[in-house]
């Protein structure tokens, strides 16, 4: 064939034809290009023409047009895309047409954005909210939430935002610690993000220990997030996290007890909370009550954490002293914390502290006698060390007495205790009539107690019973100490011989200092009688009060009748009087100026 062409063409003709030839099928080309433009869609011959970019309300008007027709996301993403639309104005477009966060992520692929962050970026260009970014970039499979974390702190977004952003889009709380901690957050930073995500406290520390942190650092991080030291301990204890935790991690990481016991104290535990831990961190009873008072603890909560933990009272009592508590500090410790005085008694006696001291504390403390005795004896006192104990804390016979009765104690043991005790027959004798025994009884127990027989009836004949005897067997019959005095200054008793037998008669100072008042004595004569009769310089001044004298007129009397600043300061005290009360009343008794703050002091007040 090309043969016959060479021949048909000379070779200087040939080029022309190869040229011919070449621009015939230029013109086929272009005739077929023409003919497809003409067949092809709008936006497509706008891209071939090369038109400017689209813009959004023309992209808006696109995307709701093929909404309407029914069209998925991805394709019209295609045709915005083809229509020159860049993909921040496909996207805005596409949302405000309807299509839904699984289409967008769609859009995004179709242009070509398949990272991660630059998908994030263009959503954010495109004035997508925090939460709605998440849900997008998860229906685009990238669900790892510290991949979305990382997304949205490029942008800029706070801990808290994303916090939230990751919760509205059903990430849990775990997931979410995990995800702030890959932005290189800690405990107490997440804890707080996840608070201002409005996540409960119990959540934020359940989340927390599912991220395997401590219950320490749980504990700091709850701290962290302003929550209330109550609040912080309840948070915890939703979590399943308790102080015994926290002081066994403490205890492995090589802190004190005394260390435990102040970072569970500023967690807000409760001291007896603290105590148990402290014990179940492998802490001893003295060991406890060193870390508890190092944080400040009272004596009381002391009772109260050592009582929680079954300590046998005569335990407690060693345990306290152990501790350098004084006798007296223990038995206000024990006592606010609620023990009542057997218990005490049995403490302080177990602990080794002598009986004599304990009735002289209790006696101060204006304890019952009937308490003291039963106290004493459930220690295992017998009744005459008992009966001794209980004398030299200024009890009546009476009163022992009773307390005995009150423990079955039999009048023959009662009479042979207060005989091997130097008490003599006849008190012994009114002391079994003030337990309202029968003249048989009282005639059995002396005699059990080897008095003889003679004396025994002599003492039990009212006629020799002396005038402060017959007083005390009228008051036991039920005469009040007014109407004492009165009968007997009737029959020309003089008025001190008056005091005495009131005061055989057990009156206390005040129905005595009432009594002698009755009679038209003066306060300054009582006072003179009651000092006298060698009651307490303390009844002396509640006496005054009683009967109307002011806080400067006690001082005063109590100056007149020699008692010292020091003691005048004390009762005055004792009278529920404050300092600069006790002060301004020794001052107008014009006791010397420079004994006064010294007497202040002796009275207990503090400077």
């Amino acid at each position: 064939m090309l043969y016959r062409v060479r021949r048909v063409f000379p070779p200087e003709e040939w080029v022309c034809v190869v040229r011919l030839g070449f621009l015939a099928t230029l013109v086929l080309v272009g005739s077929f290009l023409c003919a497809r433009s003409a067949l092809a869609e709008p936006s497509e011959r706008a891209v071939q023409a090369g038109t400017s970019e689209l813009d959004r309300d023309a992209a808006e008007r696109k995307a709701l047009g093929l909404k309407a027709s029914g069209m998925s996301g991805e394709r019209a993403a295609r045709e915005l895309r083809a229509a020159r639309a860049s993909v921040v104005t496909a996207v805005v477009a596409l949302r405000r047409a309807g299509y839904g966060n699984k289409d967008v992520a769609a859009a995004l692929s179709t242009f070509n954005l398949v990272d991660t962050d630059h998908q994030a970026a263009t959503l954010q260009s495109a004035e997508v909210s925090a939460d709605e970014i998440v849900a997008i970039l998860k229906e685009g499979h990238s669900a790892f939430a510290p991949v979305l974390a990382r997304a949205l702190s490029k942008l800029k977004v706070d801990d808290a935002e994303i916090a939230k952003a990751l919760r509205h889009n059903g990430y849990e709380p775990a997931n979410i610690v995990h995800a702030l901690e890959a932005l290189g957050m800690d405990a107490s930073d997440s804890a707080k993000a996840l608070a201002q995500a409005d996540y409960a406290p119990g959540k934020v520390a359940l989340a927390l220990k599912d991220s395997q942190h401590t219950a320490t650092a749980t504990a700091v991080a709850l701290r962290a997030t302003g929550l209330a030291q109550g609040a912080v301990v309840a948070a915890l204890e939703e979590a399943g996290l308790s102080a015994k935790d926290i002081a066994k991690e403490l205890r492995l990481q090589g802190n004190s007890f005394n260390q435990v016991a102040q970072a569970l104290q500023a967690t807000g535990y409760a001291t007896t909370a603290i105590g148990q831990a402290l014990k179940d961190a492998g802490a001893d009873t003295q060991t406890q009550v060193a870390a508890l008072r190092s944080v400040g603890t009272k004596g009381s909560e002391l009772i109260a954490v050592l009582q929680a933990q079954k300590l046998a009272p005569a335990e407690l009592g060693k345990v306290l002293l152990g501790a350098k508590l004084t006798p007296e500090a223990a038995i206000d410790a024990m006592r606010n914390a609620g023990m009542d005085w057997r218990s005490v008694i049995k403490a302080l006696h177990g602990a080794g502290v002598r009986a004599d001291l304990i009735a002289k504390s209790g006696k101060a403390r204006r304890l019952d006698a009937g308490e003291l005795v039963a106290g004493l004896a459930e220690s295992g006192l017998a009744t005459s060390e008992l009966i001794a104990a209980v004398q030299a804390a200024k009890y009546s016979l009476r009163d022992i007495a009773w307390a005995l009765r009150a423990g079955d104690v039999a009048p023959t043991e009662i009479a042979l205790a207060l005989k091997a005790n130097g008490v003599k027959q006849a008190d012994v004798t009114v002391t079994l009539h003030a337990l309202k025994l029968s003249d048989e009884q009282i005639v059995a127990a002396l005699k059990g107690a080897d008095y003889p027989l003679a004396s025994i009836a002599s003492e039990i004949t009212s006629q020799k019973l002396s005038l402060g005897k017959i007083a005390f067997v009228l008051k036991e019959a039920g005469s009040t100490c007014e109407a004492l005095a009165e009968a007997f200054k009737a029959n020309g008793v003089a008025r001190g011989k008056i005091a005495d037998a009131l005061k055989q008669a057990n009156c206390d100072a005040l129905e005595l200092a009432r009594a002698l008042f009755a009679l038209g004595a003066s306060r300054q004569d009582l006072a003179a009688e009651l000092k006298r009769l060698n009651y307490d310089r303390t009844w002396v001044a509640r006496a005054l009060k009683t009967l109307g004298a002011s806080a400067s007129e006690t001082a005063a009397i109590m100056r007149a009748s020699r008692y010292s600043t020091g003691d005048a300061a004390l009762a005055l005290r004792l009278c529920e009087l404050s300092a600069a009360a006790v002060s301004s009343a020794l001052k107008s008794a014009n006791f010397p100026q420079a004994e006064i703050k010294p007497a202040l002091s002796y009275a207990g007040f503090k400077e």
